[in-house]
């Protein structure tokens, strides 16, 4: 009974090998694909000039950078992106923004207000270009100066607003919780 089992499986693995069954695994464990999936054409953007966004989205660092060697983060990295009403490519606007990095309380309440800075329009027309992940919008590097010597370890929020030079309404973040930890690094 054991040699006809075995002469059974022996067969049914021979038949198996001469029908020319390939294996859709490669040997390190992937999928072998038979038809690679076709690459989406690449969009493009009009990088338009508007007059006055509706929208700004915000990319922050969550942690401050040790750019002078004395062991406390003094140096924040912030990505904006301004965006009109017609639709959802990224826009470039002329006018200024205001960036206020506040000490994070307990609850919702900022305690208190660790740095100021405001680009003007020379400025924010100078910050024009790729952002952190390549899109095109607005970077900044936010200098904490000696506000960044002795402080304690903590987490700050960056409030954020743009006001467009002819006068418009300002827009801010739907979100303003951009949290960034601040203090000593390492």
């Amino acid at each position: 009974m054991l040699r006809q089992s075995l002469a059974l499986v022996c067969c049914a693995l021979g038949l198996i090998a001469m029908c020319g069954c390939q294996s859709t695994r490669r040997p390190d464990g992937y999928a072998v694909s038979s038809n690679p999936t076709p690459r989406p054409k690449p969009r493009t953007t009009s990088l338009d000039r508007i007059p006055a966004p509706t929208r700004v989205a915000v990319i922050v660092s969550s942690v401050s950078q040790d750019t002078n060697g004395d062991g406390y983060g003094d140096r924040v990295s912030v990505s904006a992106l301004l965006f009109g009403s017609n639709g959802p490519d990224p826009v470039f606007s002329s006018g200024t923004f205001l960036f206020e990095l506040v000490q994070a309380g307990e609850g919702e309440q900022p305690t208190e207000i660790i740095k100021s800075w405001m680009f003007d329009a020379p400025a924010v027309r100078k910050a024009e270009g790729p952002t952190m992940f390549g899109l095109p919008g607005y970077r900044f590097e936010l200098d904490l100066g000696q506000a960044a010597v002795g402080m304690q370890p903590a987490s700050a929020n960056l409030l954020t607003g743009f006001s467009p030079a002819n006068g418009g309404p300002a827009v801010m973040p739907r979100q303003d919780r951009r949290l960034v930890r601040v203090g000593p690094v390492g």
